[in-house]
């Protein structure tokens, strides 16, 4: 039979012809359509209408059968824009006309005909039951609940952790959903849930990643049920001398994570390799996260030909694939420890590492380790029931990467009364650690002579007139210098080497140099009378260091530094000053003042050999060496304060606690000052008022402030009556001091920050 296709492009309606007759392009009938009425571009398009749905609470009179018998709608009417919709319905006992809300989903009557007096309209009350309420108490005393109807909150606070199961009661709240006649508001109730006791944390001991020959990152995991973990971390050593037997693999992958429900048994991006290679399935041990040992029924393997990886995919549902990461090693390429250590040995002899935070999954990275060496480790967790350990876990790290250190261009001078030796560094082979020496002898002597010294004196030994000294550093494409000490006019022999984690890397060259016939080494102390130009009062101290050998100054020589000390009669002092502070002159050089350690104002400066002398004159300049008496900051008792704090006569933060008895809403004052204010020009900023009041007492503090001093006030906000003790309430000010030579805030000299901590020690509300 044919099969009539049509389309109704025309979009034009035909109920005169016969179906059968109807011309191409129209339409006999239109169900389920709208026309849409909007002003935007589809105005006038047909669209389809979605399918009907139970609407609404329909409990009302007239509307439901229970109480409108035959009730049936005759006609409706939608009011797109405010999204309502009116139906118009018959019944044997009542006519009506009711409106639809589609945004609240609820029906309103609009007039109601009735053959019979109206029934009472009641809306259903929402009571707790109707919310079907649940919840849970997790080991660690968390709460949570949930609602299938409306919104539910948990009253009742986290419980902390139990030793035994225990039933709690738990009070919840529920907000009221709309189509209910208390819609809006709350309904309470109680929940009886069920706490189970902390459980010791099961701990894994996941597989090493990132091997390395002298790193590696540890992995560890414990479960989410193990509540009130404090601790978690591990212990690790190297994997001999024991009592167990394990077996290390050479060829051997860790996959972090499946592909496609397999793994690619490659050493990974971007040297890719096949390392299994030609290795059959039978020659393949697989273990998961957990060592457990899948086997070969559960994944399929092939061996790619050519460069590309080996792989191997899972054939287990997708809930049953093994946790990654898994360790895929060749069994064929074992090799047996049969001295291994145990868990507990390693527990016991190993190096702990705690971690900082705890969480689960964990992880450490070691380094430091030892190329081709067999580890063994264990994850641990602790909790209120104690610390479990996980199952142990091995890896061997790999070859090392390190190579000897290499330099050139050795040197040696003779200098006086010492011999120094000098070399270009050329690479550290790796090991940031790689250092220099030179091996030493005052005898005619040869390389393999020293050689044989310098690695017997390296291993602990001692050789009879050779000694080792060691160069200033390693710096590649840098000189480092060693000066070995001996008498004057002695000839010295030495063989520079480097040593590293790979080992001593010797140059066949002998040096040899002769040292100077002077002993010109300077090192020399003086007292406040080489310092002029000091304020009166003032002490000061100084030290010069010169060294040279043969007229050229080695590095470092050719310095002096000294000290100004205001400490004067008993008083601390500082040094007024104009625009500038104070500078220092020498020899013809001229240095300011570097800073001020502990009351001491420094300085520190450079000199050439031909203006060093033992008995330097220095001279102190810029600003007014006039001095002034250091500021500090006190405080007094004031009222209600039954003891406590003293007057401070040491410039230093006042730290200071009182006692004191108010009555409830009442308050206690000490006042607060800053002695010697006079000697400063200004306090550019008041002080700023932290609250550090304690758990259990309310209240607020406050001050007033003058420019040097002021009051403190703490005023109670209605705490209960009692006595509080054990801790301190109070509050911390700091305060900016300009206008004067700068110091550190342990001396308070001005231009620096100084503090005034005070508060209550003890406090009784009656």
């Amino acid at each position: 039979m044919a099969e009539s296709k049509r389309t109704f492009q025309s979009s034009k309606m035909n109920k005169d012809f016969d179906d059968r007759l109807l011309p191409p392009g129209q339409y006999r009938d239109a169900l389920n359509i709208s026309v849409a009425t909007s002003e935007d571009a589809n105005v006038g398009a047909i669209e389809n209408l979605k399918g009907n749905h139970l609407v609404g609470n329909q409990n009302i009179y007239g509307l439901s059968s229970a109480s409108n018998p035959n009730a049936k709608v005759i006609g409706s009417i939608v009011d797109d824009e405010a999204g309502k919709i009116y139906y118009f319905v018959t019944g044997d006992k009542a006519d009506g006309i009711f409106e639809y809300n589609t945004e609240l989903d609820t029906i309103h009557t609009i007039i109601i005909e009735s053959s019979s007096p109206p029934l009472t309209v009641v809306e259903l009350t929402f009571t707790f039951a109707d919310s079907i309420s649940t919840g849970n108490v997790s080991r660690s005393g968390i709460i949570s609940t949930s609602a299938q109807i409306g919104e539910i909150e948990t009253i009742t606070g986290n419980f902390g952790v139990v030793t035994s199961q225990q039933t709690k009661q738990v009070d919840v709240k529920v907000k009221v959903p709309a189509g209910y006649a208390n819609s809006g508001e709350y309904v309470y109730g109680q929940l009886q849930l069920v706490q189970l006791p902390v459980s010791a944390p099961v701990v894994n001991t996941i597989v090493p990643s990132s091997i390395k020959d002298t790193t590696v990152t540890l992995n560890g995991s414990f479960t989410s049920d193990s509540a009130g973990v404090t601790e978690v971390g591990f212990y690790w050593m190297a994997d001999a001398g024991g009592t167990s037997s394990v077996s290390y693999y050479s060829n051997e992958v860790t996959i972090s994570r499946e592909i496609g429900r397999g793994a690619v048994l490659s050493n990974g991006f971007p040297n890719w390799s096949d390392p299994f290679s030609g290795v059959p399935k039978s020659d393949l041990l697989v273990k998961d996260s957990n060592g457990t040992t899948v086997p070969h029924s559960a994944f399929d393997y092939v061996d790619n030909p050519g460069p590309a990886p080996s792989e191997i995919t899972f054939t287990l549902t997708d809930e049953n694939i093994p946790p990654f990461p898994i360790t895929v090693s060749q069994l064929s390429s074992a090799t047996t420890l049969n001295n291994a250590r145990t868990a507990a040995e390693i527990q016991t002899l190993g190096t702990q590492v705690v971690l900082g935070a705890v969480a689960t999954p964990f992880s450490t990275d070691l380094t430091g380790l030892t190329s081709e060496t067999k580890y063994a480790y264990i994850a641990y967790a602790t909790n209120s029931t104690g610390t479990t350990i996980g199952a142990t876990k091995t890896f061997e790290t790999d070859v090392s990467s390190v190579t000897l250190a290499t330099f050139s261009n050795t040197t040696a001078v003779g200098g006086t009364n010492s011999v120094t030796f000098g070399a270009q560094g050329i690479s550290n082979g790796g090991d940031p650690g790689t250092v220099m020496y030179v091996c030493t002898s005052t005898t005619n002597t040869s390389v393999s002579a020293l050689t044989t010294a310098a690695n017997t004196i390296r291993n602990g030994g001692s050789v009879a007139g050779k000694s080792i000294t060691n160069f200033t550093g390693f710096t590649e494409g840098g000189t480092t210098y060693a000066a070995v000490t001996t008498s004057p006019s002695t000839q010295l022999w030495g063989l520079i080497f480097t040593e590293n984690s790979v080992g001593r890397n010797f140059l066949s060259v002998l040096m040899t140099a002769t040292s100077g016939a002077a002993n010109v080494l300077v090192s020399h102390s003086f007292g406040a009378g080489s310092i002029s130009g000091k304020p009166s009062g003032f002490t000061g101290s100084g030290t010069i260091q010169w060294y040279t050998q043969s007229g050229v100054v080695v590095p470092g020589s050719g310095s002096l530094s000294f000290d100004v000390d205001g400490y004067v009669n008993g008083a601390w002092k500082f040094i007024k000053t104009g625009s500038t502070n104070p500078t220092a002159s020498y020899g013809g050089v001229s240095a300011t003042s570097s800073g001020s350690g502990s009351r001491f104002i420094s300085y520190s400066m450079a000199v050439s050999d031909a203006n060093l002398t033992s008995a330097p004159q220095v001279s102190l300049s810029g600003g007014s060496p006039s001095i002034g008496n250091v500021p500090y900051p006190f405080t007094a008792a004031g009222s209600n304060i039954t003891s406590g704090p003293n007057n401070t006569t040491h410039p230093s933060s006042v730290s200071g606690g009182s006692y004191a008895s108010i009555p409830s809403g009442g308050s206690c004052s000490w006042s607060y000052g800053f002695a010697n204010a006079g000697e400063v020009s200004q306090f550019t900023t008041p002080y700023t008022l932290t609250n550090i009041v304690g758990s259990g007492l309310t209240g607020t503090w406050s001050h007033t402030w003058n420019g040097s001093g002021g009051t403190i006030t703490y005023s109670d906000g209605g705490s209960p009556t009692g006595t509080y003790s054990g801790s301190v309430y109070g509050l911390r000010m700091t305060k900016y001091v300009s206008s004067a030579r700068g110091g550190n805030t342990q001396y308070l000299y001005p231009g620096g920050t100084t503090g005034i901590q005070v508060g209550l020690y003890g406090l009784t509300i009656t």
